[in-house]
């Protein structure tokens, strides 16, 4: 609990940029060859949620395109 009182909050700024470096490095080793987590399941419906709340909160087309492209890849269905 002391280790915790003493830690500094990081500001919004370096909280949002390793949210776009983590972001990043998902989208970039995103397995979509090897079948284990197909497109339309859950699991990578809940990333590219993420990827539409990284939309929201920074305002970068980057996402959002993104994000439609993972839609119309799997008819609009839900993953």
């Amino acid at each position: 609990q002391e280790l915790l009182s003493n830690a500094a909050i990081p500001s919004a700024s370096d909280s949002l940029s390793v949210l776009r470096r983590a972001t990043g490095w998902q989208l970039r080793n995103l397995d979509t060859k090897s079948g284990k987590t197909p497109d339309a399941f859950w699991l990578r419906g809940t990333f590219f949620a993420g990827i539409t709340a990284m939309y929201h909160k920074t305002g970068d087309n980057y996402y959002l395109r993104v994000a439609r492209e993972q839609a119309r890849k799997n008819e609009f269905k839900p993953g």
